[in-house]
């Protein structure tokens, strides 16, 4: 039968395809991040300690090392608790003579053991490393893409900062913890900075609960050891300001990959499966139009014994096979999009387990299809069961159903219902992203090439060589032809700055705040080149040098806080307690904010408080450049690398990118999930089109008899017209108003994804409901005007 129906059964099979593939893929993407657990031992038991602030539950930072060594000591609560930080700048590592900028992660010898992961080549820590100055383990993409794939690269020894480190081993391909960017692990070892300064060295603890052990058991054991250390902290130490939480580590990846991502999860695993119920929606009126084509024969069948169960079986085996058809060809759609999904890396996802095609999700996709496959028929096949055998074969050939129209017309009402609440949370998320691109950002961004500068701390130990060194950079950077500008930032936007955590105004109190100050070191031109106003006061110059009085710009925001009705300008003020050794800091000039992104909001931007201070009198080993162009930023890249590396060989630059390009990253989980439901909205819109389409012109091939009539009796073309129109309009009008209600309902979920929008904007949903009844009118035009071109004189004859 369906093979006998060619063109019906292709449209069927790939409607439901759509909707079958774009399921199984988004759960995938699902599985990996939601369902599967972290392929790590005791997975289930591995819990995340930071530390929070006291009074604000959702910040997390981290604890203090001195923390972990009594956390470790003491408590009963974890089978194993290591720790490893990331708070930390980059470092060098040369091999064969080529520098290479690497994130190597300090981390405790425990902390392989807890994974219960061993290495692919040589040895984790061991004991024995403790005595060691140094002894690192290689991630394998490491190894593989910056080192060159050295066969036996353990037991070897590599140069990290100037110092010789050992190579204990490889970890195998695959594994990954956070951050996935990780380049090595060190050990740290008793003589180590955290060992030395314990109370100021912060790191991330992470173990392995006991059995029956809870997560808030081990946080209430827990508080209780950090009592400790604040009493043997000195007096107004800002560890007394915070208390350790313990939270589930899976929860944890998922929040550190997007503040959003398990939301917007869920979010897109409702959209695709109201796109799977528009396409079973869809499919069940192709079924209801082609099953009233067949009552005759199906009458037939009734008078020659076949009973009400024998039909329904037979059209739903029908809906089946066409399901089983649709999910073949999703699975291929399916495969396709993991793989181009996988090789883009168009969103971060957490560690652990990567985004497959495994036996859970075969059996979601074969679950989807089997309820794709009896939604689709069941009401069909209810229909037709209900036939009156006698009224039946007394039709003629052609006659209508008018049930089967009415319930056409209720599916058509239910795809416009849901199409509008897809379309509604597409629109919102656009729109956020659209105002998200266009808000002001306090600078210009615009032909802004960025990339970082490290310096060998051997070569580079005093202030003035590193000052000395970065002048140089900018001299011979600016000489360049196309460049406007150079300037260097200790961290250029959209990051949220240094913490200095403490500001003291003279002649006032210290602010005691984890983030009230941030501090920025930049060089001389810093705010010309990127184009932030000076609002008052003067910018950095040669005045300012390492023997002179200490200086400073401060932002708005700065001004604003803590000088709200004075001048800021010729105020002292130090990044630090009165009493603490930090110099105070002449207020030279005030610029304006520049908008920066910051870790517990996804969606927009903050006014942090920053205090600029001079590069000659505050510099790092570490820093980024901005260079101002005149074409395309990225154009300079290898002219930038080519006069830093000629300037020192052992300099490297990296992560080249233009200042868009940055943003752009920052926002890529919002980008994609927008993209996301603008195409499952666009795709449920085409079906919802379909659907409008296939039922009118059901309706007007039923009533061709009656259109003739009236088209004999005198009607017009115009008339006829506005009759389909209007049979069109209604249930459009319907279905609208039945999505807007439920959309208004639902969209209130999306708050944390929004900006600038709120989850009943009414210029999103007046567009929305202009382009469904848009939609609606151009899938009426075609039916209606084959109505108009009926000939009454065929039509009387029809039968």
């Amino acid at each position: 039968m369906l093979r006998n129906n060619r063109g019906f059964t292709i449209v069927a099979v790939l409607t439901l395809a759509l909707g079958i593939g774009v399921n199984t893929a988004i759960f995938s993407i699902v599985d990996a991040v939601l369902l599967r657990p972290l392929p790590y031992k005791g997975a289930d038991r591995l819990v995340a300690v930071w530390a929070t602030e006291v009074g604000q539950p959702d910040a997390k930072i981290f604890a203090t090392y001195r923390d972990f060594q009594e956390f470790r000591a003491n408590s009963s609560s974890f089978e194993e608790l290591p720790a490893l930080t990331w708070a930390r700048a980059g470092e060098i590592l040369s091999w064969n003579g080529t520098p290479h900028e690497v994130l190597a992660i300090p981390a405790s010898a425990e902390f392989f053991s807890l994974l219960g992961i061993s290495a692919g080549q040589g040895r984790t820590f061991g004991r024995e490393d403790l005595q060691n100055g140094c002894t690192a383990v290689l991630a394998h993409s490491f190894r593989q893409s910056e080192l060159g794939a050295p066969s036996d690269i353990s037991r070897k020894t590599l140069t990290l900062n100037g110092r010789s480190c050992l190579v204990a081993g490889v970890m195998p391909a695959g594994f990954d913890f956070y951050p996935k960017e990780t380049s090595l692990w060190t050990l740290i070892t008793p003589d180590s900075a955290f060992a030395q300064r314990p109370l100021d060295s912060v790191v991330g603890i992470f173990g392995r609960l006991r059995p029956g052990v809870s997560l808030a058991g081990a946080e209430v054991e827990l508080a209780a050891l950090h009592q400790r250390i604040v009493k043997e902290s000195p007096a107004g130490s800002w560890v007394a300001q915070i208390t350790p939480i313990v939270r589930d580590l899976r929860e944890q990846f998922t929040w550190m990959a997007g503040r959003n991502l398990r939301t917007a999860l869920l979010v897109l695993s409702a959209a695709v499966g109201l796109v799977l119920l528009i396409a079973c929606v869809n499919v069940a009126n192709l079924l209801l139009g082609r099953a009233a084509g067949r009552q005759r024969e199906l009458a037939v069948r009734a008078a020659l014994g076949s009973g009400k169960s024998r039909l329904v079986r037979q059209l739903l085996t029908e809906s089946m096979l066409i399901a089983t058809a649709g999910a073949g060809v999703a699975l291929v759609l399916a495969v396709a999009g993991i793989r181009y999904f996988n090789s883009t890396n168009l969103v971060e996802l957490p560690p652990g387990n990567s985004v497959t095609m495994n036996l859970k999700v075969l059996a979601f996709t074969t679950f989807v299809a089997s309820l794709a496959g009896l939604l689709s028929g069941l009401m069909p096949a209810f229909r037709m069961s209900q036939i009156d055998l006698n009224e039946m074969l007394k039709r003629t050939v052609g006659s209508g159903a008018a049930g089967n129209a009415c319930a056409s017309k209720l599916l058509v009402v239910a795809e416009v219902a849901l199409s509008l609440i897809l379309l509604a949370t597409a629109g919102l998320l656009i729109e956020s992203m659209v105002r998200l691109g266009v808000a002001p950002l306090g600078f210009r961004p615009a032909h802004l090439l960025t990339a970082g500068i490290a310096l060998p701390p051997a070569a580079y130990s005093k202030p003035n060589q590193r000052s000395t060194f970065y002048e140089k950079v900018i001299a011979e950077l600016s000489a360049l032809p196309g460049v406007e500008g150079v300037a260097l930032c200790s961290s250029l936007p959209p990051r949220g700055g240094l913490g200095a955590s403490r500001l003291t105004i003279a002649g006032g109190p210290t602010t005691e705040n984890i983030e009230a100050v941030n501090e920025e070191d930049v060089s001389a031109g810093y705010f010309r080149v990127l184009g932030v106003p000076l609002l008052q006061g003067r910018e950095f110059d040669s005045r300012d040098r390492e023997d002179s009085q200490g200086v400073a710009v401060v932002n708005q925001e700065i001004a604003r806080t803590y000088f709200p009705r004075e001048d800021a300008i010729g105020k002292q003020i130090k990044l630090g307690r009165a009493e603490d050794k930090f110099p105070w800091l002449t207020i030279v000039g005030i610029v304006g904010n520049e908008k920066r992104a910051i870790v517990y909001r996804e969606m927009g931007f903050v006014d942090r408080p920053l205090v600029y201070r001079p590069v000659s009198q505050a510099s790092r080993t570490m820093m980024e450049m901005a260079v101002r162009t005149a074409t395309d930023a990225l154009v300079m890249g290898s002219a930038v690398q080519r006069e830093v590396l000629r300037l020192d060989s052992n300099v490297p630059v990296y992560d080249l990118k233009t200042m868009n390009e940055r943003y752009a990253e920052s926002f890529a989980h919002p980008r994609f999930r927008a993209i996301i439901m603008g195409a499952l909205a666009g795709l449920a819109l085409l079906l919802a089109a379909i659907g409008v389409y296939g039922v009118l012109a059901q309706l007007v091939s039923q009533r061709t008899r009656e259109i003739g009539i009236r088209m004999a009796l005198g009607a017009e073309r115009r008339d006829v017209m506005r009759l389909v129109l209007r049979q069109g309009a209604q249930v459009t009008a319907l279905g609208v108003i039945i999505g807007v209600f439920a959309a208004f309902s639902l969209t209130k979920f999306l708050v944390g994804m929004l900006f600038g929008v709120t989850p009943t904007d009414p210029g999103t949903f007046a567009a929305v409901i202009i382009v469904l009844l848009a939609m609606a009118l151009a899938a009426c035009y075609v039916p209606a005007r084959r109505a108009t071109r009926v000939d009454p004189q065929v039509a009387l004859r029809h039968e």
